[in-house]
């Protein structure tokens, strides 16, 4: 069978504040697009069972180009990637593309569908399949299903359309044994034209990549790892080896930084620093960056992920407030925060801090004791974001608990959707515009990140974060 991969079109003007991208292209000064890694997995898992795949990334597509490669290939399948804010966009898309192949299988997966099922079937009529979850196993047998016109109402983990009926089958296990799926299919981008966000690489060209799936924690404001908990199985590792062996796959195809997507890379951190041990004995030279809890470091393991290539860390921190992160389930302490965030400066390794504002029963002077938090302690790049109820989170299941929702329609952590009972929105708009100005602005700041400049790299970021940051309202 052959199937397309698409990435629907977006354009950062639509997803971020306009001081940060300010770019007619949509490369944006700030933000930046990274490779599809889900679609690349799945696209290599069918590859193996034998179809035939392409794929095209809207980030640099628009929908008549779309269409012209879809006349151009003559697929039997469209499998598309949705999430929460790009769905209202992509239900238009889909529909255009129905209308102008109507004979085409159009299946949607990621996960907004995961989270919102028979909705988005009952949202979309031109959508064909829903992919539940992990979709490497499940898109697999739906394409052989199709082949062989067998009976679609066995295949796990996906929802369809039956004599106008919504059809929900039972959902499939996850994938226990990471190991046995193939490395993602890089060979279908150009991984030369993807640059991540300022502060998320060191080098270029880079990629992304993991060596888990899932968190063992339950953060109620997190979307990402719901589905894992739901299904039971938190938390599943590659193995060192396998890991190794993608590692040096990527760095022999000239690539020269890694950004590590596992949720948190440093669980447990036995297999941590056995990784980076690995990544020294086979003298591979390579920077990267990874994300980390507070209390899933410590000293050691900093030393040795710095000796490995380790730049730069991505932790969530959250709020200055006990209480609050008592309320998210985040289990950390503000000391411990402090305590880390040296330390890890300490080892010469980057900090990256991410801050919600608009928490549940957080006024707005709490959020000003966040960004003066944030202000105090001695991190390279903060990245602040309005507490936002994505589909499937315990914040969005007890919605009504903790405040009003203004709107779904708009869930990209920067618009202000959602708002806690003990703030207004004005003032939490107020607090977001003025958490990177008060952060990003400081004298001692800027002087700081003029010193610690080591490359032109280094250079070319800090000036296209200074235009942005000093633009804001």
């Amino acid at each position: 069978m052959k199937v397309l991969h698409i990435h629907p079109p977006y354009n950062l003007n639509e997803l971020y504040p306009s001081y940060q991208v300010k770019s007619k292209k949509g490369s944006g000064l700030v933000p930046g697009h990274l490779i599809p890694l889900g679609q690349l997995y799945i696209a290599s898992y069918l590859r193996k069972k034998g179809h035939n795949v392409f794929f095209i990334d809207g980030a640099f597509k628009n929908e008549l180009s779309i269409k012209k490669y879809i006349i151009k290939i003559q697929p039997d399948l469209l499998l598309l990637n949705i999430s929460t804010v790009s769905w209202k966009k992509s239900i238009n898309f889909i529909s255009n593309l129905k209308s102008t192949f109507p004979n085409i299988k159009i299946v949607i997966g990621g996960p907004h569908p995961t989270a919102m099922k028979k909705e988005c079937m009952k949202e979309c009529l031109s959508v064909d399949f829903v992919c539940v979850g992990e979709g490497e196993h499940t898109m697999a047998e739906l394409c052989q299903t199709l082949e062989n016109k067998g009976e679609i109402s066995q295949v796990k983990g996906i929802i369809f359309r039956k004599n106008n009926q919504i059809i929900v089958n039972p959902d499939r296990p996850l994938i226990k044994d990471l190991n046995s799926l193939p490395f993602p299919a890089r060979d279908l981008v150009n991984e030369k034209k993807y640059k991540p966000a300022i502060g998320l690489y060191k080098c270029l060209p880079n990629t992304i990549m993991i060596t888990s799936r899932g968190c063992p924690y339950a953060c109620n404001f997190c979307n990402t790892t719901v589905y894992y908990r739901e299904s039971g199985i938190r938390y599943r590792m590659r193995s060192i080896e396998n890991s190794i062996l993608e590692i040096k796959q990527v760095v022999k195809s000239g690539i020269k930084h890694i950004i590590f997507f596992d949720e948190t890379f440093t669980l447990p951190k036995k297999r941590a620093v056995e990784l980076c041990k690995a990544i020294i004995k086979e003298k591979i030279k390579v920077s990267w960056s990874a994300n980390a809890r507070i209390d899933s470091v410590d000293y050691e393991l900093l030393k040795i992920m710095k000796k490995a290539g380790c730049w730069r860390i991505l932790y969530g921190i959250e709020s200055a407030s006990n209480e609050s992160l008592n309320k998210i389930s985040k289990q950390l302490k503000t000391e411990q925060v402090k305590k880390v965030i040296k330390m890890t400066k300490s080892v010469g390794i980057r900090t990256y801090g991410s801050f919600i504002l608009g928490l549940p029963n957080e006024t707005y002077q709490d959020g000003l004791k966040t960004i003066e938090f944030a202000c105090n302690l001695p991190l390279d790049y903060a990245k602040f974001k309005v507490l936002t109820p994505f589909p499937s989170t315990e914040i969005y299941k007890n919605s009504k608990k903790y405040g009003k929702v203004l709107s779904f329609d708009k869930m990209d952590t920067h618009t202000v959707s959602f708002i806690p009972y003990s703030m207004t929105k004005k003032q939490l708009e107020k607090l977001f515009n003025l958490s990177y100005k008060k952060f990003y602005m400081r004298p001692n700041y800027i002087l700081r990140k003029f010193f610690s400049m080591r490359s032109f790299e280094d250079l070319k970021q800090n000036i296209k974060g200074f235009f942005a940051f000093f633009y804001i309202n």
